[in-house]
């Protein structure tokens, strides 16, 4: 007999035709995003995933630049690594897991803007 799989997600799932990202490593001097430009696979109001060169360990901080095929300028959201792993068929990439920080008006917070844009997408987009 077949398990049925819990879900853990709240939000659901769902794909943005087009959306890329660039990401920043918080580091004490440099903080400067990279040159990769990085699919994104897909999205949530809690989240995303997306494929990339370099591996990151889990709870990483990362600021994300993320681009959508039709808009500007880009959503700068903040997050943390929940899990990597090698993708398969795709070469040295790795598929990264990254959960939004809160959002808010506080310092480490992400603008509840870009929670609305993201609604907005979803009810786009979403199933």
């Amino acid at each position: 007999m077949e398990k049925e799989r819990f879900e853990k997600r709240v939000c659901a799932r769902f794909e943005v035709p087009g959306t890329t990202l660039q990401f920043q490593k918080r580091k004490l001097f440099r903080n400067v995003f990279s040159t990769e430009i990085c699919p994104v696979l897909d999205l949530s109001r809690g989240g995303l995933s997306f494929l990339s060169r370099k591996r990151f360990r889990k709870k990483k901080q990362l600021l994300l630049r993320v681009f959508f095929f039709d808009e500007d300028p880009p959503l700068l959201l903040m997050g943390r690594v929940r899990w990597s792993s090698r993708s398969p068929g795709q070469n040295s990439r790795y598929k990264i897991h990254l959960k939004f920080l809160p959002y808010g008006h506080a310092p480490e917070r992400n603008d509840p803007a870009c929670l609305e844009k993201i609604r907005t997408l979803e009810s786009r987009f979403g199933e």
